[in-house]
């Protein structure tokens, strides 16, 4: 089903070309029998909507029911919206005549330009009811379970993991990966169609164990020991309750039916002394924590102050996008573990900060505005070609 809803995009897309395509040589065309197949088409698409509706419903629940009837609406709204302006579109164009052949054409132009607007608006405010249906724009927020709250308190802006869940694969322990985020909860877990197949990969290399499911794009790696958890900078664990943590770890308290473990000794960054030829350590080696501020979202920033070459390791995904820089000069970032960053710091003081900022984004920004430059320059072009073959008699 996953890949059959991604492969409507495109011909979603192909549809909205034509559509594009059709209406504007519809509001171009000056007959009126482009207006009246118009309307007869609004009106077939109305008759298969009744048929559709008052059609079998089969064996629904009421819910079911409910949500089939409001499935209608917009299609409804739609159908009806088409065939008024079909309609009113016949009526301009059969009754504007006479006088000078000039005036009518721009009367005529002008109402199949509104005509435009008018399918253009309909189709525009069903895309943004229906096809963003975002949590934050609700007029309510979602209530929190008493051990959800109990969750928050606990670990704060600290990375959460899971242990070995013997219910439901992914899903028995701590919040949805599709709402933590709601809760201002960081898990070590996600579902997320871009997920990188480097997440999976590291992680079985680390541990010879499966980190989820990467085909329905699961990612919920379960820890079993400190070392682990230190590696992904993950403070605490959920278990099933009344099942023991990772040897180590300490009990905070039971959630609901789960019990939260304390991870000492784990940070989002740490540093950690070079080895003797100058080498980097096993990724496992524990590290000395470093105090991170996130002044935005796409910003890191540190103070590092050690007496020998060391590692600064980051619990921060390794995507393109990154940049590092050392008292104002560029730092250059490695791997570490296969998903996350570090970096070489030299003895001292220094201040490190990391920002975001993709090159592939600085493309996307200038193709946008040559892209609207272009279109505008068109429109203009366009407009006052119009313009001129409408004052010529």
């Amino acid at each position: 089903s996953v890949g059959w809803t991604r492969s409507l995009l495109p011909m979603t897309f192909a549809l909205a070309v034509l559509a594009g395509v059709g209406v504007d040589a519809l509001i171009r065309s000056e007959r009126v029998r482009d207006w009246q197949w118009t309307g007869a088409g609004f009106g077939v698409a109305g008759v298969a909507l009744a048929a559709l509706y008052v059609g079998s419903t089969g064996d629904l629940s009421a819910v079911d029911r409910s949500i089939r009837a409001r499935s209608f609406l917009w299609p409804l709204v739609e159908v009806v919206v088409g065939l008024g302006v079909a309609f009113g579109s016949v009526l301009v164009y059969r009754r504007v005549g006479g006088g000078r052949v000039s005036s009518a054409r721009r009367f005529r132009l002008g109402a199949g330009n509104g005509a435009g607007v008018a399918l253009l608006v309909c189709e525009t405010a069903f895309l943004i009811t229906a096809g963003a249906p975002l949590w934050s724009s609700s007029a309510t927020f979602f209530t929190p379970t008493p051990a959800v709250s109990a969750l928050q308190q606990d670990v704060g802006s600290s990375l959460v993991g899971w242990g070995p869940n013997p219910s439901y694969f992914c899903y028995g322990l701590g919040v949805h990966p599709d709402v933590n985020d709601v809760f201002a909860i960081h898990e070590l877990a996600m579902y997320d169609p871009m997920v990188p197949r480097s997440y999976f990969s590291a992680f079985e290399s680390l541990t010879h164990r499966s980190a989820g499911n990467p085909a329905g794009n699961d990612y919920c790696p379960a820890l079993t020991t400190v070392s682990q958890a230190r590696q992904y900078g993950v403070a605490y664990i959920l278990e099933v309750a009344g099942v023991a943590g990772p040897k180590g770890t300490t009990l905070v308290g039971r959630l609901g039916d789960e019990d939260l473990y304390h991870v000492p000794g784990s940070y989002p960054a740490t540093v950690t002394p070079l080895q003797a030829d100058g080498s980097l350590p096993p990724d496992n080696a524990v590290g000395v924590p470093v105090a991170v501020t996130h002044p935005n979202p796409a910003r890191w920033a540190m103070v590092t102050d050690v007496t020998t070459p060391q590692v600064l390791r980051l619990r921060l995904t390794d995507v393109p996008g990154w940049h590092a820089s050392l008292d104002g000069k560029p730092l250059a970032l490695e791997s570490y573990g296969g998903v996350m960053l570090q970096a070489r710091i030299p003895p001292g003081r220094h201040q490190v900060e990391l920002h975001y900022w993709p090159t592939t984004f600085s493309v996307g920004l200038v193709l946008c505005v040559l892209s609207v430059v272009g279109l505008a320059t068109a429109l203009v072009v366009d407009g006052v070609r119009r313009k001129r073959r409408a004052l010529q008699p």
